[in-house]
């Protein structure tokens, strides 16, 4: 959480700085309204963003190899210091107690709004509210209301370009943007940039305000004018409002020369283009990198042929069902009185096959039709095994491979190849984990057999003797 605050942080002051020195004073007043609310949501966003990049890891064989030296080098390195308190204790209560304070003077603040509405006279107008308050107060507007002294309206004291000022605020709905700042400085109380947002975000409301009552061609010296009178006064001065849009005092000296400022097109397109490098500068710099590890394939006992862990599936793909074509038509056109058949072939397509769909199997290159392979003849009674030679094989079969007896490690790979669910001591594994385990360990005991709801391969491997239930 310290971390995600600090690169916020960060986000805010870099586009703030970039609003202050390349915009706030040029008139381009609509896109720096969407310029100060997107940088709020950039900055929280930014740090929440993770980047993925996948690694490729050593095979498990190299993997104790190497792991023997890095808990070696980690043990001699590793800091043993421990923080003698848990700042985090007074921390997490203390930000809780500034939410619950701000929380509560934005109810209050909105609550106050609400009855002021409430208690006093309206008049609808076409596109506002008028609420007439007895306070001397200068004119203001909270969502489509627009409150105005009882006695300057009735006296015809407030100018019109007054009313259009705060008509602006309201057709403009400034208010949500104003409501929406408040809500984050409740979440983020302890943010002091929030406060300089909101004061941008009001002051820009400001220039977006007096430009819509100058393009009524209104007289600008006129309405300037008008500005330091209602402005200048002491209630005026001290009116400092939390939800309102009101005609601020601070404000006038920055708003009279924006007024007078001219910004050309091509400054604004320049202005905008700058700001891709700088986002993509943040993203680069705020977000978070995180590497995955990919393990190396798994090989499997055919020569030549290796598993992913994505192969251990119940479809084959597109390399694996082009790889099948190739073998299962090479050995449908060998002619059947004189096969020569490899078994990492029959083993590969035997795979390929088993993993098939349906419908691939459907479409798919017929399975080869091979011969069973020849027993081996018994040696007469009283015969020695041992210097007894093979028969030769029959003439239509070449057997270019003597069958060796398969270890656990290649039953755990056959069984891996079969989409086969594995455990080890009650839970899941997966087939790689398996492989590495009974190579690992000769002393396992292993359980193979076919799940009674799924139909699938089920191996249960453990260190204790398996007690088969009959």
């Amino acid at each position: 959480m310290f971390v995600y605050i600090l690169k916020s942080a960060a986000c805010l002051v870099i586009l703030l700085l970039f609003y202050k020195f390349f915009l706030e004073n040029e008139r381009m007043h609509t896109f720096k309204r969407f310029y100060l609310l997107g940088s709020l949501i950039l900055s929280l966003v930014i740090p929440l963003l993770t980047f993925v990049e996948y690694v490729t890891v050593p095979s498990p064989e190299e993997m104790r190899i190497l792991g023997t030296f890095e808990v070696q080098e980690t043990a001699s390195t590793q800091n043993t210091h421990v923080l003698p308190f848990d700042f985090t204790t007074i921390i997490w209560p203390l930000y809780w107690l500034g939410l619950i304070v701000f929380g509560l003077r934005f109810v209050h603040n909105l609550v106050q709004l609400l009855q002021r509405i409430r208690k006093n006279p309206k008049h609808r107008q076409e596109r506002c509210t008028h609420v007439h308050i007895h306070e001397k107060l200068p004119p203001h507007t909270f969502l489509n209301f627009i409150f105005l002294n009882k006695q300057k309206l009735e006296n015809n004291e407030i100018p019109n370009e007054v009313l259009v000022h705060e008509e602006t605020h309201v057709i403009q709905k400034h208010s949500w943007d104003v409501i929406f700042i408040e809500l984050l400085q409740v979440a983020f109380w302890f943010n002091p940039l929030m406060v300089l947002y909101k004061k941008a975000i009001k002051l820009n409301h400001e220039f977006l305000a007096d430009q819509a009552v100058l393009s009524k061609d209104v007289d600008a010296f006129t309405y300037q004018n008008t500005l330091l009178v209602f402005s200048t006064s002491d209630q005026n001065k001290q009116f400092q409002p939390a939800l309102l849009n009101a005609i601020n005092y601070s404000s006038i000296k920055k708003r009279l020369i924006v007024m007078k400022t001219e910004t050309s097109q091509k400054s604004m397109l320049i202005r905008s283009l700058v700001l891709l490098p700088l986002v993509s500068l943040l993203l680069y710099s705020f977000s978070t990198k995180k590497v995955v590890e990919k393990t190396d394939p798994i090989q499997s006992d055919i020569e030549g042929a290796w598993l992913s862990p994505e192969e251990v599936q119940q479809s084959a793909t597109r390399k694996q069902m082009a790889e099948y074509e190739k073998l299962a038509k090479y050995y449908n056109d060998m002619p059947e009185n004189h096969m020569k058949i490899k078994s990492q072939d029959v083993d590969r397509l035997t795979y390929i096959y088993s993993i098939m769909s349906e419908k691939q199997r459907n479409d798919a290159e017929p399975f080869p039709d091979f011969p069973e392979p020849p027993t081996p003849p018994k040696a007469p009674m009283g015969e020695d095994v041992g210097e007894s030679l093979p028969p030769p094989p029959p003439p239509n079969v070449e057997i270019m491979e003597v069958p060796v007896p398969p270890t656990p490690a290649d039953h755990v790979k056959k069984m891996a190849k079969l989409g086969a669910v594995f455990y080890y001591e009650g839970k899941q594994i997966d087939a790689e984990k398996a492989i590495h385990l009974v190579t690992t360990n000769h002393s396992l005991n292993i359980d193979s057999r076919n799940d009674s709801k799924s139909g699938k391969p089920m191996v249960k491997i453990s260190k204790d003797p398996i007690i088969i239930k009959r």
